[in-house]
């Protein structure tokens, strides 16, 4: 068996330690997920589609809770730079007489669920942060020591 085989085996669901906070995120990272599926669907654009897998697979690792403080550090970065791509791609197309009628539009219709999109991957930033910062002042099950304490009489 390949070494990824037997870490998928391995793999068991840590539900018990997902805070409300937590849940928050994975429902806002699967609110995102479909927007970008129902983009692909509309669009028929496969970069769109790769995006709302990836937060899918995010989900997945998160209930599974594999090295979420690494998660958490990633999805601030993949959310962040799909905020900044969907602004840039925005002004692109603005600026190059390929809007239509004019105004703002995105490549993938309808224009109001990428700006709804967006606000929803500011948030799920905002919950990654908290949950970055709160996973850096808790201490780890392994850097904590274990001593024992022995009585002698």
């Amino acid at each position: 068996m390949s070494s990824v085989g037997a870490i998928l085996f391995k793999l068991d669901l840590d539900l018990d330690s997902l805070t409300w906070l937590h849940w928050v995120g994975i429902g806002l990272a699967g609110v995102t997920g479909g927007s970008h599926v129902y983009m692909y669907v509309v669009g028929n654009w496969l970069p769109v589609l790769a995006t709302g897998v990836g937060f899918y697979l995010w989900i997945v690792l998160v209930v599974f809770g594999v090295a979420r403080r690494g998660l958490y550090a990633i999805g601030i970065l993949y959310t962040g730079v799909q905020i900044l791509w969907f602004y840039a791609a925005g002004t692109m197309f603005y600026f190059s007489n390929l809007s239509i009628e004019g105004y703002f539009r995105p490549p993938i219709s309808p224009p109001w669920l990428g700006l709804a999109d967006k606000f929803v991957q500011a948030s799920l930033v905002i919950v990654l942060i908290v949950l970055l910062r709160s996973s850096l002042t808790e201490p780890s099950d392994e850097s904590t020591p274990q001593t024992e304490v022995r009585e002698e009489h």
